[in-house]
């Protein structure tokens, strides 16, 4: 009976593998005499074989990779509009097992500054959640500025390694972008330590740096990362942008059944004492007719006024007013709104005391017309929401190259949560007592777009309910 042995054998170029055949050998009685022993070097073979093994190792690993890739596309499809850290903590999981690394971050990266945030860590001796990394700084940085995959094979001895990503264990690192229409929205990262892998051969060494073909995998990976990010903020810009169109439709709406009312309101009392003054003429009192005459040109004049808002705002969407900056004197202008806006008050009876303080000599590089409309905004304003009168003050004075203003008045002020709103189109102060006067809420919004067109500015100073509100307006000298 022939026996076949299989053996390797260690020697000092390396092991080789030997097919053994034992034969025996008989006389004619059929004793055994001998044994014939051949040995045949299958070293070549063995090889072969080991490769054409590996290679399909490989194969079925690829499709075992593009399986994977599949799976986490069908998840960043199905996400959309959800908070992507779950489905990117996956994400990195998967990379981390598939290229056999220790761990790894994710870094998002700001918008305005560019610099990387860690928001999410797997696996590794510490946690880097919160960890900022600056914009060019160590490994993650420049790969967020230059958008192309790096590694290091011994990252203790990289050069440019940073305290924000460190570590005495860290031996290979491999740093990939996540990039949206040629952006890089963020920055993954991968670490192996000498403990962190084994050899799939016994022959091998542990893989313990990043191949070609790991960071070509990682990049794949990138992608649909990025994907997951990018299609959440998409969704979130879509949705806030969504919800600021339905806001301003219903302000709209709003300021249509408003405007209607306003201006239904002066034309009805316009019509009305204009036919109450015919029909009393024959018999009337001169004060009586002046009277009834005064009233109705008022409300012809606060419809006016309302049409000047609606007018001034077209054409200030549309770009058609033209700005013409030249010097003013300021107290000329201010005096003169004064004087208008005090003279149309003194009719009604209300006790408003109106003050100017600016220095005759304080000039401004404004448009004229311009200048005017802000006053008349704000003066309005002011008499409006003080229905019980009290002092109104104009004063101004220049610090360096700007003229400041303030308007302040003795009114019904405004609630502290109204204050980041109140120069938004169509928005009113929503409180009892300023339900019950009319207006458009365009004056602030034109003042603050006709200041601003000029290169001045205007804001809230201070505002207090009961107490009054005062307007600081800047233009430039």
């Amino acid at each position: 009976t022939q026996l076949l042995i299989d053996l390797p054998i260690r020697l000092p170029g390396g092991i080789e593998y030997w097919d053994f055949t034992c034969s025996p050998i008989r006389d004619e009685r059929g004793v055994l005499e001998d044994l014939l022993l051949v040995g045949v070097n299958v070293t070549a073979r063995v090889a072969q074989h080991e490769r054409q093994k590996r290679n399909v190792d490989q194969a079925q690993e690829r499709v075992s990779q593009m399986v994977e890739l599949h799976r986490v596309s069908l998840e960043v499809a199905s996400q959309l509009g959800q908070d992507p850290t779950k489905l990117l903590r996956m994400i990195l999981g998967k990379m981390v097992a598939l290229v056999q690394a220790t761990g790894g971050v994710i870094w998002y990266a700001d918008r305005e500054r560019g610099d990387l945030e860690c928001v999410i860590s797997v696996g590794l001796p510490r946690d880097y959640m919160g960890q900022a990394v600056p914009r060019g700084a160590g490994l993650p940085g420049r790969v967020a500025i230059t958008g192309e995959s790096q590694r290091v094979d011994d990252y203790r001895s990289y050069p440019l390694r940073t305290g924000e990503f460190d570590d005495p264990a860290f031996r290979a690192v491999a740093a990939v972008p996540m990039q949206q229409r040629n952006q890089v929205i963020g920055v993954i990262g991968l670490v192996k330590t000498a403990e962190s892998v084994t050899p799939k051969y016994p022959d091998e060494a542990p893989p313990a740096t990043f191949s070609e073909d790991d960071i070509w995998l990682l990049e794949l990976f990138a992608v649909q990362a990025a994907h997951a990010i990018e299609n959440t903020r998409t969704y979130l810009d879509m949705e806030r942008a969504y919800q600021q169109q339905r806001a301003l439709d219903r302000q709209k709406d709003d300021f249509i059944a408003r405007a209607s009312h306003d201006l239904r309101l002066p034309l009805t009392s316009v019509v009305g004492y204009l036919d109450l003054a015919l029909e009393m003429l024959p018999q009337a009192r001169d004060d009586d007719v002046r009277h009834l005459l005064q009233t109705a040109a008022d409300e012809a004049q606060r419809m006016k006024e309302l049409m000047d808002q609606l007018l001034e705002q077209a054409r200030l969407d549309d770009g058609k007013r033209e700005v013409h900056l030249a010097p003013v004197a300021l107290a000329e202008v201010v005096k003169e709104v004064v004087a208008a806006r005090r003279k149309q008050v003194a009719l009604h009876g209300t006790p408003y005391e109106f003050t100017v303080m600016v220095a005759p000599d304080l000039v401004v590089m404004t448009d004229l017309a311009r200048l005017k409309e802000i006053l008349e905004n704000v003066l309005s304003n002011a008499v409006k929401y003080s229905p019980k009168g009290g002092q109104i003050t104009v004063e101004a004075h220049g610090v360096g190259a700007v003229a400041e203003m303030r308007i302040s008045d003795q009114g019904i002020g405004i609630p502290a949560d109204a204050h980041a709103q109140i120069f938004e189109r169509f928005t009113r102060v929503d409180s009892p007592l300023a339900s019950a006067i009319g207006g458009t809420g365009l004056g602030l919004y034109l003042a603050r777009q006709l200041a601003e067109s000029m290169g001045g500015t205007i804001a809230l100073e201070r505002s207090t309910p009961e107490v009054g509100s005062i307007f600081l307006v800047t233009l430039p000298c």
